[in-house]
């Protein structure tokens, strides 16, 4: 006589993902080794996954439920320091998307948005905040006629530079 185990994979919600059926004769010995299925990983397991095949059909019912991952985004000035974080949590193969947050006297060093697919695992992502320099913090020139007048034209070249640094990528953006 031949005995029949049927193992289901279903997922948290009780849909089914597969079935296969084992047959192997009465008292023999059978072990289920466990299917991978993309983006699942084993829940539980209800019934026997090694026994002995029975005349009565014996039924492995094994949950499945969606891997996820993180996206972990952390927000820095042009001086390494932190100004915030943001966080998204997901199944493998959706998508994190956000719009970065604007952060008051500074621009973003590169796109404003985000859309990255989830991974087993932790997605890291760095941005970087150039703080906007202000007319008030330009050098004022010196009262003197001295080395510091050359100084202060160069610092003052700087500057502009830095602004139309600055003004230039706020177009684009």
């Amino acid at each position: 006589k031949t005995g029949i185990v049927e193992v289901v994979y279903v997922d948290e919600e009780g849909n089914e993902l597969l079935k296969e059926e084992m047959s192997g004769k009465v008292d023999e010995e059978y072990k289920v080794v466990e299917k991978t299925i993309e983006k699942y990983k084993v829940k539980s397991i209800e019934g026997d996954k090694e026994g002995t095949y029975k005349i009565e059909k014996q039924i492995v019912k094994i949950t499945m439920e969606k891997i996820r991952g993180t996206v972990k985004v952390f927000l820095f000035d042009q001086d390494g320091n932190l100004l915030g974080t943001l966080e998204g949590d997901g199944v493998v193969g959706e998508t994190y998307e956000i719009e970065l947050p604007e952060k008051e006297g500074y621009y973003i060093d590169g796109e404003k948005e985000i859309s990255v697919e989830y991974v087993d695992g932790e997605i890291v992502i760095n941005v970087n905040y150039v703080k906007i320099v202000e007319e008030e913090e330009l050098i004022e020139p010196p009262a003197t006629g001295d080395i510091n007048v050359v100084f202060y034209i160069v610092t003052a070249f700087a500057s502009i530079i830095a602004m139309l640094k600055v003004i230039l990528k706020n177009s684009k953006n």
